[in-house]
């Protein structure tokens, strides 16, 4: 009969030098992470073994650094979020440089306003700026502001859910998100003087 282990233990294992106790690892979190990504649809069906595989990879080859083995899942959900949102911006800007050469890059964020009605003229407008804004937030705020305020706005996670991916209390989320905007009025404010 197969002892089951723990997460912990199959870390500790793997960071003693056995190496064969990441297959069990790989079997016993693939499908936890396949549910996950599919849960919030952070990337498209068509990519997301791609995704889980690229992330195994990287879990195999960081697992040594990671100090708290009971974290495991938390941690590999990380690095599958990280990932998806790095081969997203690749493939905005893939799509703007070489398929579009001329595109406005306003066009790299999706609308949230796709869904809406009434009047046309308004929802171009707004969808403008919303466009816009999110440009701007993008080369004013820092990697980790913009990821977590988009991940807030965008991607509708709740703060915990937010730290819970970026490895941050909720509170430490919620003043990110603060200095976030904070950061995108000041620079409006300059913009409208």
């Amino acid at each position: 009969m197969k002892t089951i282990r723990s997460d912990a233990e199959l870390v500790k294992a793997f960071q003693q030098g056995n190496q064969e106790v990441f297959e069990e690892i790989d079997e016993r979190c693939r499908p936890r992470l396949e549910r996950f990504l599919t849960r919030k649809a952070i990337c498209s069906e068509r990519d997301r073994e791609d995704r889980i595989q690229q992330t195994m990879i990287r879990v195999f080859e960081n697992l040594k650094d990671l100090e708290n083995g009971a974290m495991l899942i938390p941690w590999i959900y990380r690095i599958a979020v990280r990932h998806c949102i790095d081969e997203s911006r690749k493939k905005r800007i893939a799509c703007e440089s070489d398929l579009i050469p001329d595109a406005d890059p306003a066009n790299r964020f999706p609308d949230p306003l796709d869904q809406k009605e009434g009047d046309p003229a308004v929802n171009a407008e707004q969808k403008e700026c919303s466009r816009n804004l999110w440009s701007a937030a993008e080369r004013i705020l820092s990697e980790q502001e913009f990821q977590i305020l988009w991940l807030f706005y965008m991607e509708e996670y709740s703060s915990d859910e937010i730290g819970a991916l970026v490895h941050k209390k909720s509170g430490t989320v919620r003043v990110f998100l603060l200095r976030a905007k904070r950061k995108l009025a000041a620079f409006l404010q300059s913009w409208r003087n």
